[in-house]
């Protein structure tokens, strides 16, 4: 079904993705747009879709029963038979309340002509029609053409936070003096981390979701997820029961980067940070993948690289409410 046409010289037509026909121009369209800012899961992720293109009848299969990596709700456009553009969009819950917009490209060669606008239109009104109520994405922080036109399309801007990476698996030590404070989080804690997260980050400790009382509630449902998909996640706090002034959570994947976030309170950034990280560190000790955090854009320099950080990527947070 054709969802629309571009007004242009030539012809484009944006329609649904099609992974069949489709899957191996995904993936060249999107490392030519992207080549410059993929890391290593960028790499892998778009090896597994050429891989998945190959596969015939087992990609027809994944398409027909929804189990195709969640990219089949997105949208292509295609100009002379030529796949030009791109947009990904998915649910992020399991209630489909929230959904995730994701590699948003145009072809060099075919920009500034109204495309990625028509993309994300498309996007937006499949979620209004599945009865989504809130939209997430990330853009490069010095894309300030594509954060325009979010803007134009009513996403209100988060914030820019800097993706760090940690490739090092040696452990550090424990320098800091013994009470430093930092305590692991017990369920009767849940609500004052809300609270606390709602404080000092009311745009959410994770990009892909606004912020809620239920992420922090204990939940039986949120344990069988996590042991059924082999993963597991640590909360460790400073502070009372009722106040907190940092807090961090670990959350480890079967054969994947731990991801590590931190949030703390800036008038004791310089003494909570350190902290923080190096006990994360420790309790994830001498793994064979990589550590990953977010954190806000130009703050907490001087410890990620102390403690062998680099960083990736700062993205800027969008959020759309429907």
């Amino acid at each position: 079904m054709t969802i629309a046409s571009v007004p242009r010289a030539t012809q484009s037509v944006i329609r649904p993705v099609n992974l069949n026909r489709d899957l191996r121009h995904l993936a060249n369209l999107i490392e030519l747009c992207f080549a410059d800012t993929l890391d290593s899961a960028g790499r892998r992720y778009l090896e597994e879709m050429r891989m998945l293109s190959r596969s015939g009848p087992v990609l027809w299969l994944m398409n027909a029963f929804g189990e195709a990596m969640n990219w089949q709700q997105g949208y292509v456009c295609v100009d002379d038979g030529k796949l030009i553009g791109n947009v990904g969009v998915q649910p992020a819950s399991s209630n489909g309340n929230a959904w995730l917009i994701a590699n948003v490209a145009v072809h060099p060669e075919h920009r500034r002509q109204g495309i990625a606008r028509q993309l994300m239109l498309a996007a937006i009104e499949t979620v209004r029609k599945h009865n989504g109520k809130v939209i997430t994405l990330q853009v490069d922080d010095y894309n300030t053409g594509a954060i325009a036109l979010y803007e134009q399309l009513g996403f209100e801007n988060l914030g820019a936070f800097t993706t760090w990476e940690r490739r090092s698996y040696s452990v550090p030590a424990w320098r800091f003096r013994k009470k430093s404070g930092l305590r692991l989080m017990h369920r009767q804690d849940w609500n004052a981390e809300y609270e606390f997260i709602r404080t000092q980050r009311p745009q959410g400790a994770n990009w892909m979701y606004p912020l809620s009382k239920s992420q922090f509630r204990p939940s039986w449902q949120r344990t069988f997820k996590n042991w059924f998909s082999g993963a597991s996640q640590e909360r460790w706090g400073v502070g009372s029961h009722e106040h907190l002034e940092g807090w961090m959570q670990l959350r480890f994947s079967a054969g994947a980067a731990t991801h590590m976030r931190i949030v703390v309170n800036p008038k004791y950034e310089d003494y909570l940070l350190p902290r923080f990280v190096v006990r994360g560190l420790r309790r994830i000790g001498s793994r064979s993948w990589s550590v990953r955090m977010e954190y806000p854009k130009g703050r907490g320099a001087e410890t990620f690289y102390q403690y062998r950080f680099e960083p990736t990527r700062t993205l800027t947070w969008m959020r759309l409410w429907l």
